[in-house]
């Protein structure tokens, strides 16, 4: 993207925010500048397939439509998971693909590729999940193993000129892939823990505290620090306890779900308030946190989110600034 241009992010409630209908009724001159803002030439808004996530979970059709419509007038760009690469066709366009691919996924898969590892973080958590660890990985499994059979079988399916343009020992390759991945699947283990084991971040939260951590006057970058020095101190011998060598949105999932944990800030991820899915709603926000790196601002309302992010990139050294409607309207660069 050009250097003279200005990218910007917003988190869900934000966007939910500056649709017409909503800011009549807020009357927020904030949100007002914002959305004026994003008209600039200028100024580019950057979404991604979470703010979609979020959309598709909105039960009035109406609603829908207006969030869409939105990113639509706006001229959003889309910015497409795991390549990053932008694209910017119409919101509309972008969203059927979307639900069609959802669907086709649901349809290909036995079963939801997401559903066993969110059951396991949830009971991780401590939330209520009726399955046992060992019913959980045999669920993932056979999940894993359908998703790598749906690949093999549009693998076969490639037509003749493809396949030979791809070569013998490339095509072996393949298949040799496909081999181990099915191996893996099936030598998987279910977590060795004990379905009686309390679980849940206050057993962490309170072990935190008797080593004396508190984060009332840590400065924002030395939060995870703090976290990860105190948990490689006392189990030296396990790497779990590190952070993994991936990429930079494995990394900052890492940092964020670590601070959720130990009690920077964080969500009520394991509240079960009737009609609402806060663990869900967290983890949104952690993957925001991931597809935001690349802009030059994000605006949001939600001080824990914001808090959390601005640990976490002062922590990575990222550049994207964080900024409430209010600071936005004060601070913007135009």
């Amino acid at each position: 993207m050009n250097d003279d241009l200005i990218s910007i992010y917003l988190d869900q409630n934000i966007l939910s925010d500056i649709r017409p209908r909503k800011r009549k009724s807020l009357k927020n001159s904030s949100l007002d500048f914002l959305h004026h803002t994003l008209r600039n030439k200028h100024i580019f808004l950057m979404y991604s397939h979470v703010h979609f996530a979020e959309i598709n979970q909105i039960s009035k059709q109406e609603y829908i439509e207006e969030h869409i419509s939105l990113l639509s007038e706006l001229g959003a760009i889309y910015v497409k998971p795991v390549t990053n690469q932008l694209d910017t066709r119409n919101a509309h366009i972008i969203w059927k693909e979307y639900l069609e691919n959802e669907k086709e996924n649901l349809e290909s898969y036995n079963g939801n590729p997401e559903e066993a590892i969110d059951k396991i973080a949830r009971k991780l958590s401590g939330l209520p999940i009726n399955n046992t660890f060992s019913e959980l990985n045999d669920l993932n499994r056979d999940i894993a193993i359908s998703l790598i059979e749906s690949v093999e079988r549009e693998f076969r399916d490639l037509d003749q000129e493809t396949l030979k343009s791809l070569g013998t020992e490339k095509i072996d390759q393949y298949k040799a892939l496909f081999r181990e991945l099915r191996e893996k699947a099936n030598e998987s283990n279910p977590l060795d823990i004990p379905e009686d084991k309390p679980l849940g971040p206050d057993i962490f939260r309170g072990w935190l505290k008797k080593q004396g951590i508190s984060f009332d006057e840590i400065e924002p970058r030395e939060v995870i620090p703090t976290i990860v020095n105190a948990l490689v101190s006392e189990n030296k011998s396990s790497p779990l306890l590190q952070l993994p060598d991936g990429g930079i949105q494995s990394l900052i999932t890492q940092c964020y779900h670590l601070m959720n944990w130990a009690g920077y800030h964080s969500d009520d991820f394991t509240s079960q308030k009737k009609g609402k899915d806060r663990f869900r709603a967290s983890s949104n926000d952690s993957s925001h946190a991931c597809e935001a790196i690349a802009c030059n601002f994000i605006i949001s309302s939600d001080d824990k989110f914001i808090k959390k992010i601005q640990a976490c990139y002062a922590f990575l050294e990222l550049p994207p600034l964080i900024h409430t409607p209010e600071e936005f309207e004060q601070q913007a660069p135009i």
